[in-house]
């Protein structure tokens, strides 16, 4: 009974003690297991970039037009996208495009490249203007992305584009390119570019 009681009041002069033992071991057992995490997080990043991964994507931004209206144009689509057209397309809702498709963009191969696309396609698009305060925006700004554009011939008044990033990637040529469908008046304009990784490999877009 005499050890009894001396074992509980041990215990109760110990109480602080003890908890603050326990507190110490989930602390430690928490900080492992954020160590772990990150060790994980990091060694997937190296592994895609030490095997030379890239993302390359396609992105259809759907009409991306500003709400300028160039006179010396006759762009069919052009008038549509004003604040006065049948779209009521004024700078609030071209902002507010661009910044969803900046976001979706800065989403794009995240769980494979963490550093996301390091080329994207893109189509149906006004004129270069668009690319720029596309790739301003605060979700890829920090990405740099340069512009490939050649203004082509479509009466709608889209073309298509590539956008890239520096650090990966060098432009050494492009040029348009005009694919004709046989049998049919219309065609398709393209952009040809030859790209130069910065390992030194040479690839070719279309």
């Amino acid at each position: 009974m005499i050890q009894s009681k001396k074992i509980v009041s041990y215990l109760r002069g110990r109480k602080s003690s003890i908890l603050v033992k326990i507190i110490c071991m989930h602390i430690k057992i928490y900080l492992l297991t954020v160590f772990f995490l990150c060790k994980v997080s990091f060694a997937q990043q190296t592994e895609s970039t030490s095997l030379g991964l890239e993302c390359v994507a396609f992105y259809n931004l759907e009409n991306l037009f500003d709400t300028i209206v160039d006179p010396d144009s006759n762009k069919i689509l052009q008038e549509d996208f004003t604040p006065h057209g049948p779209k009521n397309f004024n700078s609030e809702r071209y902002q507010h495009k661009l910044k969803n498709m900046a976001y979706a963009i800065s989403k794009i191969g995240k769980e494979v490249t963490p550093l996301g696309p390091s080329v994207i396609g893109v189509c149906e698009i006004e004129n270069r203007r668009v690319l720029e305060d596309l790739v301003n925006q605060k979700a890829i700004a920090d990405k740099n992305y340069k512009i490939v554009h050649h203004e082509g011939p479509d009466r709608r008044g889209i073309d298509c584009a590539l956008l890239y990033d520096p650090l990966h990637f060098q432009v050494t040529s492009s040029k348009s390119v005009r694919l004709i469908i046989p049998n049919k008046d219309n065609f398709l304009h393209e952009i040809s570019c030859c790209f130069r990784k910065n390992l030194g490999e040479k690839y070719i877009s279309l």
